[in-house]
């Protein structure tokens, strides 16, 4: 791309000369027809080349846009994860430690698609989008927007990552969803943040106390960033086990 740019920035440039050359010419009366002729076909030259390069650069940032496509791809993978992570939630009703146990069971379970997605993924801001819609459904299943910040940044930067590797990258890849994978802690907020009001809610929506006690000691201020670390390395865990669920569509996508 910035090849490109130059390119065009040099022949722009003997355009420019070549126009100034013939308008000096003009205005001294200086008209040999063998000049002329070499002039203009140095012009035309320039202007087909500077043609030819600029299309190549509307093309390269074309392709860089998100499409139609790009967004069904997104909307198809959101849903999927978020299906799949609202079965492993509605398993906590079981038990606290399963609820507690979030951190490490939604960022495996869900590796498996979510490396399927970073297979389709080319182009930057399809992650980020994807956490944003993450963001909105957590408020709407009653996680407030406490933890809307958490999740938007872990998907934006877990997208920059991928990009630095141009999405080909299996290190950048690995990485890129341990970050992601974050997002699954910011649920965990109102238990830490607004520990009072949040457990006197899960109280009065039916929760047993014990339920709810032995919960609130799991998470804590104090244990939350066990748990920030433990997402993160889950995540990684999840990539390593989708990448070899998904093998064959990594080596279509040319991810190594």
């Amino acid at each position: 791309m910035e090849e490109s740019q130059h390119s065009l920035l040099r022949l722009t440039t003997v355009v420019e000369k070549v126009d100034a050359i013939w308008s000096k010419n003009n205005k001294m009366g200086y008209k040999p027809e063998l000049d002329y002729a070499n002039l203009e076909e140095l012009r035309m030259i320039g202007c087909k080349r500077y043609t030819a390069l600029a299309n190549r650069r509307d093309r390269f940032m074309n392709q860089n846009k998100l499409q139609v496509r790009d967004f069904i791809t997104i909307g198809i993978f959101t849903a999927i994860l978020w299906v799949v992570q609202m079965v492993i939630m509605y398993l906590g009703f079981l038990s606290p430690f399963i609820v507690a146990g979030y951190a490490v069971l939604i960022p495996i379970v869900t590796g498996i698609p979510m490396m399927l997605y970073y297979a389709r993924i080319e182009k930057f801001g399809m992650i980020t989008i994807t956490s944003v819609i993450v963001a909105i459904l957590l408020f709407i299943f009653g996680m407030g927007l406490t933890g809307a910040p958490i999740c938007i940044a872990a998907g934006l930067i877990a997208d920059l990552i991928a990009k630095s590797g141009n999405y080909k990258s299996w290190k950048k890849t690995f990485v890129s969803y341990g970050v992601f994978s974050l997002w699954v802690v910011a649920s965990y907020l109102p238990l830490v943040l607004t520990a009072d009001s949040y457990k006197q809610s899960l109280l009065e929506g039916g929760y047993d106390a014990s339920f709810v006690d032995t919960l609130f000691t799991l998470v804590t201020p104090k244990t939350y960033p066990v748990i920030i670390v433990i997402c993160f390395i889950s995540g990684m865990v999840g990539a390593v086990i989708g990448k070899a669920v998904v093998r064959k569509n990594f080596e279509k996508a040319g991810i190594v």
